[in-house]
């Protein structure tokens, strides 16, 4: 990302949360930046766009570190969760302002936006179901949504102590704290052979998408996320214009009334080998039922 932009994104998410989402000013951002109205909208087409680039930029953030954590070779998956939960409270204090808006605005999301958070969503689901399995086995399979929700919650409950009441905690000690926690809740499931209470056909929302137009747009969405981020990666020119044209085509197809998976499927092939584009493929993939080729 250019400096410029992220300095705008910064500022802007600084000011959202002194100010509020509808009480500032895209006049006010760009005076706070140093720029005039007009080199605004040379980054950014609109308020709401901006919106979405302040939620995919903190996404981008927090999930380029964790992807660094579950990357390493070196670490147990017990350690790498410890690692992850660190650096995730890391990002997000570093981001807080973030987070304040996040909670304190309730501003009509449009549908790019509303996409964006559902995917972010899934992921999360996605990070936490690969690392119970990785420390607990199979053995949890019948447990990952409890455990997740009941996760989530803890999570959840700690962000708003921090960000709400000002508690300052030792971010590594407190990480350690809310793993042992973790697994106290999933020990205790497996161990007093509890039945589930959830599983993921209650979440149809989340897990599954029965309607055809919901579905093109959120594989459109993930379309046009892949084409923005593409100029941004470090690719040879003839990479980079093939993959760009291969998004054109995948836009034009996914606006039809029955997109052809089979051409999904071998078009998605063309970005094997991009890893900060595969999270990417694999979402589509997901949606669209279709298995990856290389």
């Amino acid at each position: 990302m250019y400096d410029k932009k992220q300095q705008i994104i910064e500022v802007g998410m600084k000011l959202f949360a002194e100010r509020g989402f509808h009480s500032t000013s895209i006049q006010e951002i760009a005076d706070h930046c140093g720029i005039s109205k007009g080199a605004f909208y040379l980054h950014f087409k609109s308020k709401k766009d901006f919106t979405v680039a302040i939620y995919r930029y903190y996404y981008d953030t927090v999930k380029n570190r964790l992807d660094e954590v579950g990357a390493r070779t070196d670490l147990s998956p017990w350690q790498k969760f410890e690692l992850e939960i660190e650096v995730f409270f890391e990002e997000f204090m570093r981001k807080k302002e973030f987070i304040i808006m996040h909670f304190q605005e309730h501003f009509s999301i449009h549908k790019e936006l509303e996409v964006l958070v559902f995917k972010m969503r899934i992921e999360a689901h996605a990070w936490y179901e690969k690392n119970l399995l990785e420390i607990y086995g199979d053995e949890v399979k019948p447990f990952i949504v409890d455990g997740i929700i009941l996760i989530e919650g803890l999570v959840d409950s700690y962000m708003k102590v921090i960000l709400f009441d000002g508690v300052d905690l030792d971010l590594k000690e407190f990480s350690k704290f809310l793993a042992r926690r973790a697994d106290d809740v999933i020990r205790g499931m497996l161990n007093k052979q509890e039945k589930p209470q959830l599983n993921k056909a209650m979440f149809k929302p989340l897990y599954q998408i029965n309607d055809r137009n919901e579905l093109r747009e959120k594989v459109n969405t993930i379309l046009v996320d892949m084409k923005e981020r593409l100029p941004n990666l470090v690719l040879e020119k003839t990479k980079f214009e093939d993959l760009d044209k291969t998004l054109d085509f995948l836009l034009k197809e996914v606006k039809k009334e029955e997109p052809e998976k089979i051409i999904f499927q071998g078009m998605l092939s063309n970005f094997h080998g991009v890893s900060e584009l595969e999270d990417s493929r694999q979402q589509i993939a997901d949606l669209l039922e279709i298995k990856l080729i290389s």
